[in-house]
């Protein structure tokens, strides 16, 4: 991002979420930008409403006016993001529509999230620099985002409780563990998962009455929820801060607070079967183009720019399908596939062949799984991964 704005880029990167969400109500309230930019306006309006008001203005004050040609210089920008953020169309739609290579409107979708994040960074960055900056925690996510792999949350729960057992002796807490059987196992970013439970735990803690706290694990098919039961006192702090919040979004979990009767719960849902889509692709706009298409599902993207790269994350998180491009420098797909299925850790995952090189009777013999065509439109993607038994 910085190569397309002058605004810090952990806030430049905050208002790319943003965009990416202006249509997704309940994620677009979630992020930390929103609530940021309520606590500087001060509106009365929810976070999320103010927030997308706030983009929409900004991407409105790049028209040139209507007696600009649309595909101009001056003009392109504006319709672009016009185009894909306000009227929803795909990158392949927009590319079509204004006349330019899938690649160009990327470049320029980059552009353009610089320049709103200029705009939003001169009318808010300096009153509410402190509150907006989330550096710290984004660039530790980015360090992380690798590090998905099944996980056994009974291992994990009690790593946390060792992590926490001594600030419970000093708050004269005990923490009575109940666990279903048999234990889940997740697929999820190992150390984000690991914080989330260590700060809930500590939270809790710190914010409850001397006597047990209970913690209660259970599980179903599709959700797991981890309870935690206690007395709190009086002058506790109400919730965890952003920092908690911007760990479990990361990981679609959810989080709850109730108070009923003096007692305080707190529940941490966590879906069970997450599955993780590896985008191996040296043009880095098909993996955000394939995180729009996947929004609302059960379903996070990873992305890798080389074979060399999709070979070590693929053998190192073992994702639940990848998405190969074939032409690639290098490593191409054809190499990549070979060597994904000589592997013991890769050779089972299901491998989409996705290029403009389309030869469906080589990939199969490869060991591919199905075969699409680029540009991927969000219907095929979709039914592939139905047809894979992934969504």
């Amino acid at each position: 991002m910085t190569d397309f704005s002058t605004a810090p880029e952990e806030f430049a990167e905050q208002v790319k979420q943003a965009l990416d969400h202006l249509y997704n109500f309940s994620q677009l309230q979630r992020l930390p930008l929103a609530q940021k930019l309520g606590a500087v306006q001060e509106t009365g309006e929810t976070a999320g409403v103010n927030l997308r008001r706030e983009l929409i203005q900004a991407i409105e004050s790049l028209n040139p006016g209507d007696d600009i040609y649309y595909r101009s210089p001056d003009g392109r920008l504006y319709n672009l993001l016009n185009l894909h953020y306000i009227g929803r169309m795909t990158i392949t739609e927009v590319s079509i529509e204004m006349g330019i290579s899938e690649r160009q409107t990327y470049r320029d979708l980059k552009r353009g999230q610089g320049a709103i994040a200029d705009i939003l960074w001169s009318k808010f960055g300096a009153a509410g620099s402190d509150n907006l900056s989330l550096a710290p925690v984004q660039s530790e996510i980015a360090r992380l985002k690798e590090h998905f792999q099944p996980i056994d949350l009974h291992d994990l729960l009690n790593n946390a409780l060792s992590a926490v057992e001594r600030l419970a002796v000093q708050h004269e807490v005990s923490m009575n563990v109940e666990i279903a059987r048999p234990t889940p196992v997740i697929s999820a970013n190992a150390p984000i998962a690991q914080q989330i439970l260590v700060k809930l735990l500590s939270f809790s803690i710190k914010q409850a009455n001397p006597g047990p706290i209970s913690i209660i694990l259970t599980n179903t098919p599709e959700v797991i929820s981890l309870t935690l039961q206690y007395t709190a006192r009086l002058t506790a702090e109400n919730e965890p801060n952003h920092v908690m919040d911007e760990l479990i979004s990361q990981l679609n979990w959810h989080f709850e607070q109730e108070h009923t009767a003096g007692i305080t719960r707190l529940i941490l849902r966590i879906t069970a079967h997450n599955r993780v889509l590896l985008v191996i692709d040296d043009n880095e706009g098909v993996a955000d183009l394939m995180t729009r298409y996947l929004a609302g599902y059960n379903c996070r993207v990873m992305s890798a720019k080389s074979g060399q790269e999709g070979l070590k994350l693929a053998r190192k998180t073992q994702p639940d399908v990848i998405l190969l491009d074939v032409m690639m420098p290098g490593m191409d797909g054809w190499e990549l596939l070979q060597r994904l299925r000589s592997y013991p850790e890769t050779e089972t995952i299901p491998v989409v062949v996705c290029s403009v090189v389309n030869d469906p009777e080589l990939s199969y013999s490869l060991g591919a799984a199905q075969v699409i065509s680029k540009p991927v439109t969000q219907e095929n993607l979709l039914n592939v991964l139905y047809t894979l038994k992934l969504i």
